[in-house]
């Protein structure tokens, strides 16, 4: 029989010896120093006052707080100091302007097919959702150790299978409120059913490879909480819906994208010489096209406002680890 002695390095952080605690039911761990030298013990009930701190850390930051809110008891908190630790994440509304960015865009087709507009709210907020309960579940594994970044690729399986399910599931909903509505437009009703399946697939695989990512190029997963997951599954599940009213819903029949003028004056040419069923077609595609505003730059401050929050998020994320390696492990 082959004895083994357990024991943490003091410079380790007090993580290994809670872990080394849970795993093997001890009551005490033996820190050591690098020549092996006993330098005293850690007990459970001085491991659990500070992993008590760094869960509530986490918490807190997959809450879209920043740490420190709970430094002291709830009530005794000045209301000045709970203000400024959730105002920093509440500014994700900035990137908000990338959802308003995606309806301008798609003006036209809430023109044409009001009933759009009326799905928009189950849409975004099932994708946000959606998201919010993969990350967290994501980053709870990490944390326990069950999974690690090298098995991205059956998270990701596994992810985009549920979100597939949950989406079909959900999708029926939508489908049977949709013809409650309007009993005899089948296609909007494919249009929804189909969106929310693509919608939850692919707000479950961003939600499940984000943490995996962070976690792989060092940062710190809870950091990329389920509000920033949220607020982007906001603008590209709009424009999944709308792709797939495009496709589906006959009535929206002209580009997508604004066409240049010199195409636009190509079709008035074209119109000139085609038949006349054809010409009246070719001329209102052309005609939508020539009085449609669309600001050049309307996608510039939208993304220049994610990237900024992206930097904020690295650079948060690179204050907190030193902060968590500087949590030595307490010994007695």
């Amino acid at each position: 029989m082959r004895s083994e002695l357990l024991s943490v390095k003091a410079e380790q952080p007090a993580a290994r010896a809670a872990e080394m605690c849970q795993r093997y039911d001890l009551l005490a761990v033996p820190i050591i120093d690098d020549q092996g030298r006993l330098l005293g013990i850690v007990t459970v009930d001085d491991l659990m006052d500070v992993m008590q701190r760094e869960v509530t850390r986490d918490i807190l930051s997959m809450g879209a707080v920043e740490p420190g809110a709970l430094d002291q008891a709830y009530l005794d908190n000045p209301v000045r100091v709970v203000v400024r630790k959730r105002l920093g994440w509440l500014l994700l509304f900035v990137t908000e302007m990338l959802t308003g960015t995606v309806l301008r865009h798609y003006d036209e087709a809430l023109a044409r097919v009001v009933s759009l507009a009326f799905f928009i709210p189950l849409l975004i907020g099932t994708g946000g959702n959606a998201g919010s309960q993969a990350v967290s579940t994501i980053i709870r594994s990490l944390a326990l150790k069950e999974i690690v970044p090298s098995q991205w690729k059956q998270v990701l399986a596994r992810e985009l299978w549920t979100g597939a399910s949950l989406g079909i599931l959900l999708g029926l909903v939508g489908v049977v409120r949709s013809l409650m509505w309007e009993p005899s437009n089948f296609a909007l009703a494919a249009t929804v059913g189909l969106s929310l399946v693509a919608i939850c697939a692919w707000s479950n695989s961003v939600a499940a490879l984000v943490p995996l990512f962070a976690q792989r190029v060092g940062m710190d997963p809870t950091v990329l909480s389920a509000p920033l997951i949220a607020t982007l599954m906001d603008a590209t599940g709009l424009i999944i819906y709308f792709n797939v009213a495009y496709l589906l819903i006959p009535a929206l029949t002209s580009p997508i994208a604004p066409l240049p003028e010199s195409v636009v004056a190509k079709l008035t040419e074209a119109a000139q010489a085609a038949p006349p069923e054809w010409a009246a077609k070719i001329n209102e595609i052309a005609q939508v096209q020539a009085e449609r505003i669309t600001h050049p730059n309307e996608w510039l401050f939208p993304t220049l406002a994610i990237v900024i929050v992206i930097g904020v998020l690295l650079a948060a994320s690179r204050r907190r680890q030193p902060a968590q390696s500087g949590a030595r492990t307490p010994a007695r």
